[in-house]
């Protein structure tokens, strides 16, 4: 490697990025992820999608023994093509870019996954817990408080200014029952 630039991208607390050059001048896109929050999901269903054809994906690039990464220290290290660009979120998509995101999109939803690849995705339980936790919370708020607007309670619990939503703290400060359940299930 002639180069090794950090990149500042993602919202992923156990990654870390990088734009590696190599000897021949190519660039490389090098994820660090510690391998404790690692699933091997995240490299298999690129590689998957990418190998039935949806060229969009891009999928990691092998070791020389054939896996799609491999264990450094604590970390798992993934290596793909680097692309040079923007993001959607940095420039506006075109009209046929918009068409050529869809068809991906479609071609990555409807694509059927291996059974041994499918049942190794985790899958959302919808619990209610939380749902009723915050339902509890209104209906304290408005108990404590009758004839006055819930969002305008909800807007004073704490917020520094007025549109700018509640503070954690202060919805917590505002049910004694609720920061009590929520101390105690936070991980």
């Amino acid at each position: 490697m002639t180069e090794v630039v950090f990149l500042q991208l993602g919202a992923d607390p156990d990654s870390a990025l990088y734009r590696v050059i190599a000897n021949d001048d190519t660039p490389y896109f090098l994820k660090l992820r510690t391998r404790g929050a690692f699933a091997e999901t995240t490299v298999e269903i690129p590689q998957f999608l990418h190998e039935q054809g949806i060229a969009s994906t891009i999928a990691p690039m092998a070791t020389t023994t054939g896996r799609l990464w491999t264990p450094l220290e604590s970390f798992a290290v993934i290596l793909s093509p680097f692309i040079e660009g923007r993001n959607g979120f940095e420039a506006p998509l075109s009209d046929r870019q918009w068409v050529e995101l869809g068809a991906v999109l479609r071609g990555m939803h409807t694509a059927v996954l291996p059974l041994l690849l499918s049942e190794q995705i985790p899958r959302e339980e919808y619990s209610p817990r939380w749902r009723d936790r915050v339902k509890e919370f209104q209906e304290d708020v408005i108990r404590r408080h009758p004839g006055e607007p819930l969002w305008y309670l909800l807007e004073s619990e704490g917020s520094p200014q007025p549109g700018c939503g509640p503070q954690r703290s202060g919805f917590l400060a505002a049910s004694p029952q609720l920061k009590t359940s929520a101390s105690a299930a936070s991980p």
